[in-house]
């Protein structure tokens, strides 16, 4: 799960924005930073030659809106048998905060 920080709730309308907030949710799904440094600074899983930090960057660029990744929890879901049908979601949550 990721939590975003924004001004404008009409944010989360716009479908560049939540495809964007999808990918880093699934980039640290992938990935398994330990924490909001790391992830800044890791490669960005669509385009490993630009950091999350400057991918980040682009989108505050691009909407005209300061965006922050506040915070972000992964939880393994490993089945613990074979048979208990469990096993990771298919797709990372996304919480969309606004902040005036």
């Amino acid at each position: 799960m990721v939590e975003f920080k924004f001004e404008d709730s009409l944010l989360v309308r716009v479908d560049n924005f939540r495809t964007f907030t999808h990918d880093l949710a699934m980039h640290i799904a992938a990935t398994n930073p330990k924490n909001l440094k790391d992830l800044l600074q890791q490669g960005f899983v669509k385009d490993p030659d630009i950091s999350v930090e400057k991918v980040i960057q682009q989108q505050i660029l691009k909407f005209g809106e300061n965006i922050e990744v506040t915070r972000f929890t992964r939880w393994d879901t490993e089945p613990t048998s074979p048979n208990d049908g469990g096993g990771p979601p298919k797709d990372p949550a996304v919480a969309l905060r606004v902040v005036k």
